[in-house]
């Protein structure tokens, strides 16, 4: 079951995700950096 689409655009996920319960028709992520040495390590767009 597809729920959505999200794909990379200039540095930034964007797309949308739609259930039964949620709507998204714009869903924008950007990196964000962290000190933190806990923090999860993301891959590059």
């Amino acid at each position: 079951m597809n729920i959505g689409e999200i794909k990379p655009v200039n540095g930034r996920l964007i797309g949308h995700i739609a259930t039964r319960s949620i709507d998204l028709p714009r869903l924008g992520l950007r990196p964000v950096e962290s000190t933190n040495e806990r923090a999860p390590v993301c891959g590059a767009l």
